[in-house]
């Protein structure tokens, strides 16, 4: 996979997750964001770290709202 397809690939599956979030399906959310992390060799830094910051959101280790790190999303998606 070229690194704009691999790109793009995750971009489609954070999507997704946000999805699994903004609809209280929290198992699943954590089951998806579980295969996520097992490619954090692939994933760029950038979208990893949004990973992070969901990881953080579900296990409330982290003071963060759900549109924080939408927002944080969103503007890496621009950069």
């Amino acid at each position: 996979m070229d690194n704009i397809k691999n790109r793009q690939f995750y971009i489609k599956k954070i999507k997704k997750l946000f999805e699994l979030i903004d609809s209280d399906d929290s198992e699943n959310a954590n089951k998806e964001l579980d295969e996520l992390k097992k490619d954090y060799e692939i994933i760029e830094d950038d979208l990893f770290g949004v990973l992070v910051r969901i990881e953080s959101f579900l296990l409330k280790s982290e003071n963060i709202s759900l549109n924080d790190i939408k927002s944080e999303f969103n503007s890496v998606l621009n950069n």
